[in-house]
């Protein structure tokens, strides 16, 4: 199945080759579009103060994106900088041709603690990397498509927590509220131009990422692990957790012509634990 060929795909956060972001790139590449993916980079020494990626991972992720017979773009980005941002969206189009489908997923949530406890830096950050970042990088990549003059996809990554949050993630869900927010906001604006915006809301997704917040989680709790992933894992329906794989098929399916007729959404990705 082609159903991306000819169209050129952005996405953020791809610096961890088990990442979500990494699993919808090839997703992409494998439906044959082009693909540029960008990451913060934390092994750059003036990486400030937060990312899980690395160049290395990143440009590993374009080798095998290149090996599956497409055009594969890896650019160092810090999308909380609108400078960076700008940058990122000219090499994707001077290196690709165009832009023709956006997916935000860079995100994180540094610092997280109960309010009473939470740094003003971390609140700060979170609300930057997730809500400010996004914001960005959609302004920069709606104008490009804008001006091409025949439409395009935005796919915003939200979570099932800005639906039904949960302890200590206080900065990260305003984040991701705001997200759904403006998507909703950016689907009235971009719907006249045939610029389609919609979000995602995964619940539990398993990641290197992910196992790394259930190894803090245990350690605060007194509990093991294995503890935790029970936790949730009984919440959800289908009875198990999700992967970088279920996100990027609903993700891919938003950015097809069969989704032209979707805007302003914010869909689930957790196995029923979220229902609304």
């Amino acid at each position: 199945m082609n159903r991306f060929k000819g169209k050129v795909a952005l996405v953020t956060g791809v610096g961890r080759t088990t990442g979500i972001g990494a699993g919808i790139a090839r997703r992409f590449a494998k439906e044959g579009a082009d693909v540029a993916i960008s990451d913060i980079c934390a092994d750059f020494k003036d990486t400030p103060g937060y990312g899980m990626g690395s160049w290395e991972q990143l440009n590993r992720t374009a080798e095998e994106l290149r090996g599956m017979g497409v055009m594969a773009s890896a650019i160092r980005c810090d999308v909380t900088h609108s400078e960076q941002v700008e940058e990122m969206v000219e090499k994707t189009v001077a290196e690709l041709g165009r832009i023709d489908i956006l997916v935000n997923n860079a995100g994180g949530s540094p610092g997280a603690a109960p309010v009473m406890m939470m740094e003003e830096m971390a609140w700060r950050r979170t609300l930057d990397i997730n809500a400010t970042g996004t914001f960005l990088c959609s302004k920069a990549a709606a104008q490009r498509m804008i001006a091409q003059g025949d439409g395009g996809k935005i796919v915003n990554l939200s979570s099932r927590t800005a639906k039904t949050p949960t302890i200590y993630l206080a900065a990260y869900i305003a984040a991701k509220q705001a997200v759904i927010g403006l998507t909703r906001t950016m689907a009235l604006e971009l719907g006249p131009f045939k610029v389609n915006v919609n979000a995602v809301c995964p619940g539990y997704i398993d990641t290197e990422l992910m196992r790394e917040g259930h190894v803090k989680m245990a350690e605060a709790a007194g509990v093991t692990v294995d503890d935790i992933v029970a936790e949730k894992i009984k919440n959800i329906p289908l009875g198990r957790g999700g992967t970088p794989d279920d996100v990027a098929g609903v993700v891919a399916f938003l950015c097809s012509e069969d989704a032209d007729y979707m805007t302003g959404q914010a869909i689930n990705i957790s196995g029923g634990w979220e229902m609304h």
